[in-house]
Parts: C-alpha cells; structure tokens; sequence
C-alpha cells in the first residue's frame, strides 16, 4: 500500500503561537485574540487537526484497540490552560499552556515571534511579581482551567541584550540575503525551493480546485500552466535554480546601513552614566543618525562623524526598531513589511519547514548555488556583532567557552537516553532525552568541523611543534576537542605490507567511524565510544575526537586494559613487540556487544610474552578505564573481517595492486547471511517436519509447525573480526568465512543484478546506488565486478541460451552506466584531493581540475604502468588526466574502461559533491568549462556516527507489518505514534522523521482513494507537502529524493483537482531527473511522461498529451523493439488521444497495437480483443464523420450555409453528438438542432 523511499525527510511543525501575537510597532495593526491558539508545548500539526480514523469492521477496531494495549498506552494528554499575555501597549495576546511547562519556555516561544522583536529584552510577571523561567505554571497560584493573565515587562539592558536586540533587528533586514544562509561550512546548506516551484498563486488552497470541472463543462482545454509547456525535455538544473533563488532574494532595504559607530568603546566616564554602546544608522541621503544604548533604551545623540556628542537628542525609545521608524518613515514602512513577511514565513505550515533549524543532523550542501559576488554579499557592519551575541563565527564563539566539556556532556547524555522514564526519576521523557543527545552531538559535529578548518588556515597551532618532515604528526588541542591526521600512522601500515600505506591510513580513520556506529547499535549499557568526527576538507583528513578524561595529564600515559597496544616509548615504524591486555570485567561487557553483532571469541598472542589472551573483538580495539569510571571502547576500524576473498582475487588479476588491504566486509552483509541462514534452516525443518508427518499418515493441510520453537534453534553467525589481519591464528579463519564469502559472490551480487533488471526502478545516480549496494552488504569496491557480470549478460547468446528480455537489457545498460559514472568520479575524487593537498590557488586548481575532466572525449588502450602524475593541476592535460582517471579505476575496482562516461551534466553534478565543490549556478553545457569565478566554496565532508533510535525503528517497522497484513486502523495508528515519538526523538526535520511522514501521508491519500473523505487528501497533502521540502533541505534540491516528493505530490495535488500544480511538480522532477542522470533517458522518466501525458489529455490539451505519448512509444521501439508488447501498450494509449486531432493517424496506431498483439499472443488474448473492439470503433465513427460531411455538405448547396457554418464553428467534438438520422430530418425541415433550436425554425422558414 505505501512505498518505503530510499531516504527520509522530515514534516515540520511551527513553534506554537497564534498569527496575531504581536505588538506590530511601529506601523499600527488592530491586535486580536488568536481564538485558534496552540498550546506552546504541544506545536500544531501543520496547524490543522488530524482527521479522525476510518470506521472499519468491529474485529479490526478490536485488535487495533489490543494493539494499543500490547504497545503501552499514550500518556494522557495533560489539561491546557489558557493564559492572557498583556503586552507593554496594553494589547493581549492568548496563548494555550501545559501545567507542566516552562515560564521560560512559554517566554520564548513568544519572543521569537517575528513581531515581538521590540521586546527581545523581557521577561514575564504575574500578580506583579517577576516570574522565574524555571519555574511550571502548575506551581503558580490561582492559575486554573479559567486561564490567568500575565504582563511581559520590558526589562533593562546589559551589553549582551543590546548586542542580541540589534542582531535580532538585523536578522529580520538581511533575511532575504545570501548571508543569511551561510551556516559557516556551506553556502545555502539545508535551502529550499518548493515555493518558487510551487509558485505565489498555487499556495491558495482554492486555486485550480475545479479546473477539471470547469473542462468538462465548457469541453475547452485548460489555460497554459508555465511557459516552457510545450518542451519535452528540460533544460539545466542550473538555469532554473539561478533565475529561481535570484527571485528568491529580492528585497527592499530599510536602511541604508546600520552598525557600529567609530565611537566605541564607550569611555569610562560615559559607561557611570550608563552607556553600553554606540550605533550609527544611515537612513537615506545625508541622514545619519548616531545613537546611544543604555540601560534604559536607545536614544539619537548629537554626535557627528567628527565630534563626539553624548547628549540626547530624542526621546528615549526600549526598540531601536521604535526609535529608527521615529526619525525615519521610509524605514517604518518597510520594516513594518519586513516583520509582516517574516511573520507570516512563521505561521505558515510550508513555509516554517523551510526555515525551522535543522538540529540533529546536517543539512545539505548543494552543489549548485545562486552567487552574485556584486549582489548577494551585502554591506553589513553589524556582521561581526554576532560573535559576542551566539554568533557566525563559530571559531571566536567557541573560544569564550573554552572550558565545554563535550565528552562529558555527550556520555551524560548518552547515557539518559539508555534508561527507563521511571528509572529517570525526574518526569522527562525517554525521547526527550535521547533529542538531547542528538543535538549535542550534532553540535560537536559542528565544533570538529569548525576546529578542522582552523587547523588547516594556521589558526589553531599544534600541541607539540615537532620536526618539520613529520607534520602529518602534529597533534592539536582546541574547544577539548582532540584532532590529528590519519598519515601519523603510516608508518604501521607501511611495516603491515600495504601497497600504498597512506590510502590504509586514511581508509582506516574513515573505517573508524562505522566501527562506532556498529558497537553503539549493539546499545549495550555500561561500555562507551569516543564521539569522533572524520573531516575531508582541501584534501586532507582530520580526525576529531572528544578527549576520555586522564589521557592528557596522566604522567603514566593511557591506561589500556583490553585490545593491544603498542610501546608508547617507541615511533610506530619501530615497534617490533605489541602487548594485549584482557581485563575481565571489559571481557564481559565486549561480550554483549559481540553477542548481538556476531563476533567470535578468539586467541590473540601477546608478541612480548608470548602469553595467549582471549578476545571478543579485534586485536586493534582498545579498552580504558578513564578517570571519571566509565568504560570506554576505541580504535573500532575493524568491527567486522577482512575481505580476503576480494584480496585474492585482486591479486590474481592482471591489473595493477591493490592500493591497501583495509577491505573490509560490509556490515549489513552478516546481517543478511544471518537473515539466509535463518530462512534456510526454518524451510529445511518444515519440509522435514512435513515429509514425516506425511509418512505417518497426516494431511498436509492439517499439519502444524512451531515457528517461534524453530526459531531458538537457528544456528548463530559468528566471525573472528581479526580474520585477514597477522593477528589471526590458524588457518580455520579462511574455512569459517567461506561460507560468508560463497553467500556474497555467489548469492548476493548475481541475485541483485538479477533483481535490477526485472525492477521498474533502477539506480539513478551515484548516491542511491551506494545506499542500494549497501543494504545488501555490497561494497563499492565491487563495481568492477557487477559491471564485468553485466557486460556477460548483454553479450550475444548462444543459440542454446534463451535470449535476455528486451526490457532487461535496458534496465541493465542503465545500471551499467550508473556504475561506470560512479567508478570514473570515485577515481577523480582521489585526483582532487592529491592536488588540493599542496595547491595555495584552491580555487585555480579545482576550476582546471574540473575543466579538464569535461574535456575528455576518448580514452588511450589501458596499460598496467602508473601515469606520471604534473606537479601542479594547471599542467594537467585531458589526456593525461583520462589516463589517470583510467589507472585508479583499474586499480580500485578491478575494471578496464573502454569510454568516457556520457551525460557531463550528471558526471559534473557527482564529482562536484564527492569533493566538496560548491559551483555557480548556471547552464554549463553545451561547452562544460568551469572557471575559477565559477567556485564559490569547499565544503567540508564529514563522517560522524549520528544518533539513531532503535525504540522508534521497531514502532515503525510495527505498522510496516500492519500494513504488510492490510490492517489500516492499526497501521495508521501506529504511525501516527511513531511518528510523534520520531520527532520527539529527531526533532521535525530530520531525514528519520521524513520516512515516518511520507508513509503515514501515502497511506492517509490511499484512505481517501478508498473513503472519498477529503479531510484524509488533506492531510495527506500537508504531510506530504513538508516531506517535500525536507527532502529539498537534507537530501539536495536536486536529489532523487526531492523527485520522489515532488512526484507523489504530484499525485496527490491530481486526486484533488490540482492538476496544472501536479503538471508543475511533475516538469520539476523531470528537472531534477536530468541534473542526476544527464538528458538520456532514464527508466524512472518514462512513468513520468505518461503520467503528464494522461495529466494534459484530462486538461483537453490533446497537442501536448500526444508529443509526450509520440515520446514514450518512439522511446520504446527504439530501445525495446517495434514488436514487443510494451511498445503496443504506447501505440494503443497514442491511438486514444491521436484519434482527437486526425482521426485517420489515431486508427493506424490502434491496427499497429493490434497487429503486434496479434502475432505475440493471437486472437484470444485480451489485449488483441479490446484493440480490435476499439479499432472497429474508430472505423465506424470514421465512417459516419464521412456521412455527416456529405450531409452538410448537401445542406449548403441547399442554401443552409449560415446555419451549417455556424456548427461548423462549434468545438471540436461537437459534430459527433448528432446523429445522422437528425441531421437529415433538420434539411428536410423535420427537426431542430440542440441549441441552435429557434434559429433553425426561422432557416427552414424562410426555404
């Protein structure tokens, strides 16, 4: 019933507070009561109600109720009440609270309000007295079901409120500015553009809701929907997203500038007296004002650019906004607009989800951005104001709170989010506390990041300055955040044999971070990870991990007490003797971990004593003790085993090495061999538990099996993770993995090209092939070898072997080219980042870089010899560059290319966001040159082990089985809890929620397709319209997930009569089609086109219905074959709309289907009967046109010419509705017309 897309966004919900709560100074706006008024705890769905369940048969309400029961119930919902908020002007505002809520927290969902921005600096009262915003209102007296009012007074300032006042001021001038979306590593991360897709008009809910009435009832075609209707195929993403976002950014400008006056700091003598700071405000030509801050307000002085004038020239005003719209009209018009705009962005459903903070994740870099270097970096001299005031600059923020002890934050978090509610003890919630950590961690994210590139700008100097040949040595220090580089351990890896010792150093930091992510999936409590954050910025990578107390300051160095370790006297490159510890407390913690993911227990021998100790992990991991008690495992790179398998049989080929022997199993790989193994042993039990039966004389229908009994039997995957490494002992390793590696190479990769190539669905870039190799526990060192299968499967047959379907063979050609884009841009990824290690011009060298890449157009006959590397990216060649190109694919993934990957558009979109380049937005084809101008910025990619909740997996895989089992009360209930649970959890924006969202919106539209009921499309819709723009936000403006969306909304907008909007987001999926796949055609845009098809013919546009039906049936026969069946369907569906506009063309199509169908499957088939009914049809109805034409043709020799002339006017279509037999009584004066019945009288009159 519902579809599980590859990724997830997120619905959004506005922070609660009614449309009109505000004091709108300094344009005067009537202040009424929000009667629609939303608890401030409690944020409203999308601001509308959800609709109530469908009424089903008592027996599935039954069990729905049981299966509420079996959860847990929800917690009851708590009594709101209602308090009156009297502002300083005398005005209220009512706001709905929960008992148990925060004075703090209702304070600042009020102040955040866009209008409240004159009262930044306030606080609450009650009965006259202040109001801690700690304290709940259920402490309050006299505060009751009835309501209570409060008064918000304004409070004095300190420097930090003024700083904060004017910020808040500024952020509301500059909202429509570039700057505004630059959130320090990417500019516009985390963007959106659903409006401008969507259009001004098109968010009226009542626009175009009866369009397909008003068709059928005029039997006219629809008005054009956008001006590039009539083009089949899209132009660059490009082109659209720069005409878009420049739109987007037009903004009128209140001020002529507004910042900080030379005159500062205040002087002592001014600061007795009350000053805090000094403002300047340019308010037109020749005004400018200087004003004064002080505790009480803002006032004008009398200070001039050249002298320094203290006293007052205005009246004191608590909003500088208030004292500005004083001096300035202009500037209280438009700010008054500014803030009414903003308001509304906040109060709006859909437009609140494009601005709501993302918080526990990263927002998307998109790779193409609106950039005008003459337009879009705005004066602004308040810009360095924001440091002191929770600023931009997150390098000088950090800094002043250098004493934040993110370890421990994040393990006392970390560990809340483990514990019961009761356990707890202090009335939070499970998902509350687990969203704590989520930010935190988030937020140390964005420190790591920020501490990286302050590292490599020299802003951040090193703990030891040590020899200048061994700088990849350096270790720094900075906001308790430890950083250091993966080449400080080339030296180990080299001794181990690696082939090239700094791709394993790196690969292994990288490995790292998975390894986490797998032990903190295992969730076992008492044993904890290092939060570490792997960065790739400007080439290089840096390792960012939170410090585990008594390392630094420990005269006795680390104390590991599980894992191996090497002497700490010696460089790495000599240390011959490697100690192991065991300690048995961690012994026996390691042992849930490995319990749950699969890990043997093995001997390692201690290369100093000689002394065997066992070990659940690899030898590599490391145990502590830390001072503060807690348990801590690091040094997670090989949680899982060594793909010696893949080793092999690199070393067999006859391609260059491979680069490092880091080639780990993927982890979902053992989860699936469990999942077969499981299957396999429970259908061998049953067909022996069956066949005996049997024997016995039992029938099969009547014969039972424990399943839950067979269960406990099924035999446990377990691997020794130090399996291809020098720790492994033995030679039964190998014997143990085979089996694993049987499943992989002849199981797992053969059954998934197979399943592709019967899919309608097939990778369309290089992101979504990851996420799909990855689920089935494929690496992407594998690519060479699905690709090798493919070209085996395309190649001509025997004349023994059955010949590959049509179909496949296009699926398959198409997933090959997806593979070979992938390996080609994986290969210039390693290029960039060689370049980008020792190249000052960043700019310079990516723009040639880039360019030359595009510039291939062949390639040379492969050779095993490595390419003689320029020193610098300007020397760069294409030939020489496709010559690299083709050795690092040969040598990664065991492929020999024989052309250049086509679609340059796709090719430049994946190679762009693999480095981390952000490019101006533009057309870049036909001639695909990138210059220096065109970069606009290096995004850092990071690796982190995110947050994920297990708890909520689990209700959320529950209603996929109800859903699986067609039970949609229950199934609907389920996610609707899941859903609240995934934002308490991820907050509303993140892309785990967004998966809950899209299937609950997909299952509410298949309700109302079932129930007719539109309280369930509208739900569906406002759901599926906040997914869509989370897609927009996390996953790209232009990625597969954002079609996805806009296709499915696409759908639903059509069930509900919105079918020029449907047309809209459907021409912007194609858009975004060809930005991820280039202008081939991609099996995904098929659907789409007959979509848009059928789309215009139910609008009466039967032209454009008939070029995107021409397409698709010329895309079949072309690809597929003019006789098979799939290309009669596009000549049957043709015939239909081409029979509109020449009858003659529409029954040639319907004979070729027939034909086709005929010789397929003969006579008795459906599809040959209907397309000979319908052919017989058109004959007839040919036929009588032929008839009618003669007939009018009669009548007008007879003299009725004005009356036949005026039919002849008539529509298209009209003709047919009269019969022969009445248009030969109308000559003989026997009979009127249809409408033309008076005038018809007085014809035959007058003959």
């Amino acid at each position: 019933m519902t579809s599980k897309k590859s990724k997830a966004a997120a619905r959004s919900k506005h922070a609660a507070a009614p449309a009109a709560a505000a004091d709108p100074a300094p344009v005067a706006h009537e202040a009424t009561q929000a009667t629609d008024a939303v608890p401030a705890s409690q944020p409203a769905t999308n601001g509308t109600a959800e609709p109530e369940q469908p009424v089903e048969n008592g027996a599935e309400s039954a069990a729905a109720a049981d299966s509420s029961a079996d959860q847990g119930e929800a917690e009851p919902q708590q009594q709101l009440l209602q308090v009156t908020i009297r502002l300083p002007t005398q005005r209220t505002i009512d706001m709905m609270v929960v008992p148990t809520e925060s004075v703090g927290f209702l304070q600042q969902s009020l102040l955040d309000q866009p209008r409240m921005v004159h009262y930044s600096c306030a606080h609450l009262t009650y009965r006259g007295q202040r109001l801690a915003e700690t304290a709940d209102f259920a402490s309050l007296e006299g505060i009751d079901q009835e309501g209570a009012e409060l008064e918000l007074v304004e409070s004095p300032y300190g420097e930090r409120d003024v700083r904060v006042h004017v910020m808040r001021i500024r952020d509301i001038m500059f909202a429509h500015s570039t700057r505004a979306h630059i959130t320090g590593e990417a500019v516009d991360a985390g963007v959106s553009a659903f409006k401008a897709v969507t259009g001004d008009r098109y968010l009226d809910p009542a626009f175009d809701r009866d369009i397909l009435t008003q068709v059928d009832k005029n039997g006219k075609k629809a008005e054009t929907v956008f001006d590039d209707e009539g083009a089949l195929t899209p132009g660059e993403f490009g082109a659209f997203l720069a005409s878009t976002m420049a739109k987007q950014r037009k903004c009128i400008k209140a001020v002529q500038s507004l910042g900080i006056s030379g005159w500062n700091p205040v002087p002592a003598w001014r600061r007795l007296r009350g000053d805090i700071m000094y403002l300047n405000a340019v308010t037109g030509p020749n005004e400018s004002l200087h004003i004064t801050a002080t505790r009480s307000g803002f006032y004008v002085n009398k200070s001039t650019d050249t002298t320094f004038d203290p006293a007052r020239k205005s009246n004191v005003s608590h909003s500088l906004a208030k004292l500005l719209s004083q001096q300035s009209p202009h500037f209280a018009k438009t700010f008054a607009k500014m803030v009414e705009q903003q308001q509304q962005l906040m109060t709006s459903p859909l437009t609140s989800a494009e601005k709501v903070p993302i918080l526990t994740t990263m927002p998307a870099a998109n790779w193409l951005v609106h950039m005008d270097g003459t337009t879009d970096h705005l004066y602004d001299s308040l810009r360095g104001l924001g440091a002191v005031a929770g600023g931009e600059n997150v390098l000088e923020t950090s800094a002043l709170d250098s004493m934040h002890d993110w370890n421990e934050e994040l393990q006392v978090y970390r560990m809340q989010s483990q514990v019961t509610d009761e356990e707890a003890g202090d009335g939070s919630n499970l998902h509350m506390r687990a969203r704590q950590y989520a930010m935190a961690f988030t937020q140390f994210v964005h420190a790591a990041t920020q501490g990286a590139l302050g590292i490599l700008d020299g802003s951040i100097l090193p703990l030891v300055i040590g020899d200048n040949d061994k700088k990849d040595d350096a270790l720094f220090m900075w906001n308790n955040i430890f950083f250091s580089f993966p080449e400080s351990s080339v030296a180990r890896f080299a001794k181990e044999g690696h082939q090239d010792p700094r791709a394993a150093s790196r690969v292994h930091a990288g490995k790292d971070v998975a390894g986490i992510r797998l032990v903190e999936s295992a969730n076992v409590k008492g044993l904890h990870t290092m939060p570490t954050a792997v960065i790739d910025i400007k080439g290089r990578r840096i390792v960012a991990q939170c410090l585990i107390p008594g390392i630094l300051g420990n005269p006795e160095g680390a104390k590991i007490v599980y894992g191996s370790q090497d002497d700490p006297e010696l460089p790495l490159d000599q240390v011959d003797q490697r100690t192991v510890k065991s300690d048995a407390a961690f012994h026996e913690l390691v042992g849930k971990i490995a319990a749950k993911l699969g890990w043997k227990e093995h001997t390692v021998k201690d290369e100093k004593t000689g002394e065997e100790h066992s070990l659940w992990g690899s030898a590599d991991m490391k145990g502590i003790v830390g001072h503060d008690g807690r348990k801590y495992l690091f040094e997670l790179s090989r949680a899982v085993p060594v793909d010696t398998e893949f080793l092999k049989q690199a070393a067999e080929d006859e391609l260059p090495p491979y680069p490092h022997g880091v080639a780990l199993l993927r982890p979902e790989l053992l989860t699936t061999f469990q999942d077969h193994l499981a299957q396999k042993h429970i259908s061998d039990l049953f067909s022996a538990e069956r066949d005996r039966k049997v024997a016995e004389g039992a029938k099969p229908e009547e014969i039972k099996f424990d399943l839950n009994e067979a269960m406990k039997t099924v035999p446990q995957v377990s691997v020794n993770v130090d399996h291809g490494t020098s720790w492994a002992t033995g030679a039964d390793t190998e014997a143990e993995l085979q089996p694993v590696f049987d499943y992989l190479y002849k199981s797992v990769i053969p059954e998934y090209i197979d399943e592709t190539a019967k899919m309608t669905s097939v990778p369309i870039n290089g992101t979504i092939l990851t996420q799909m190799l990855h689920a089935r526990g494929i690496a992407m060192r594998h690519m060479g070898l699905i690709v090798k299968a493919i070209d085996s499967k395309l190649a001509p047959q025997g004349t023994d072997e059955e010949p590959i379907a049509a179909q496949h063979r296009v699926r398959l050609s198409v997933f090959k080219t997806v593979l070979e884009r992938e390996m080609w841009v994986r290969a210039f990824k390693h290029v960039v980042r060689h370049y980008l290690k020792t190249e000052e011009d960043t700019a310079t060298a990516v723009a040639a870089l880039f360019t030359a890449s595009l510039a291939i157009d062949s390639l040379a006959p492969a050779t095993n010899d490595r390419v003689e590397w320029p020193a610098t990216a300007k020397e760069l060649t294409p030939t020489t560059l496709a010559a690299i190109l083709g050795y690092e694919v040969r040598t990664r993934f065991r492929y020999t290319m024989s052309a250049v990957p086509a679609a340059k558009e796709a090719v430049l979109r994946e190679a762009a966001l693999k480095t981390g380049v952000q490019l101006v937005a533009r057309a870049y084809g036909p001639s695909f040159t990138v210059e220096e101008r065109d970069i606009v910025q290096l995004v850092p990619l990071v690796k982190a082990a995110f947050y994920k909740d297990t708890l909520c997996q689990q209700h959320y895989d529950l209603a996929q089985t109800f859903l699986q089992q067609s039970k949609i009360a229950n199934a609907l209930a389920t996610l609707e809890q899941s859903l609240s649970m995934f934002e308490q959890t991820y907050t509303q924006m993140h892309p785990e929620t967004l998966l809950v969202q899209g299937t609950l919106a997909e299952l509410y539209h298949n309700i109302f397709m079932e129930s007719k009921d539109e309280t369930y499309l509208q739900r569906a819709l406002e759901l599926q319209r906040v997914v869509t723009i989370g897609f927009e936000r996390l996953s790209g403006l232009d990625s597969h997930d954002a079609s996805a969306a806009y296709v499915t909304l696409a759908a639903m907008e059509f069930t509900g009569g919105r079918a020029r909007l449907a047309l809209k987001y459907l021409k912007h999926a194609q858009l975004i089609n060809r930005s991820l796949f280039g202008p081939a055609v991609h099996p995904d845009a098929i659907h789409q086109w007959s979509t848009i098809a059928r789309i215009h013919g139910r609008l009466a546009r039967f032209d454009l219905s008939v070029r995107y039906w021409t397409l698709l049936k010329d895309y079949y026969e072309t690809e597929f074959g003019p006789n098979e069946s799939i290309t009669a369907s596009a000549y049957h569906q043709l015939s239909h709309y081409v029979f509109n506009l020449d009858s003659a063309k529409g029954l040639a199509y319907e004979e070729t289907a027939h034909k086709i169908w005929q010789a397929k499957f003969g006579d008795e088939d459906p599809r040959t009967v209907d397309a000979a009914k319908y052919a017989a049809d058109m004959k007839r109805h040919i036929a009588e046109q032929a008839q009618i034409a003669q007939i009018l043709a009669v009548a007008r020799a007879q003299g009725d010419l004005k009356v036949m002339d005026e039919i002849d006017r008539t529509e298209a279509g009209t003709k047919s509705e009269f019969p022969i037999e009445d248009l030969v009584a109308y000559i003989n004066g026997e009979k009127a017309l249809g409408k033309g019945k008076k005038r018809s009288k007085k014809a035959a009159g007058k003959r």
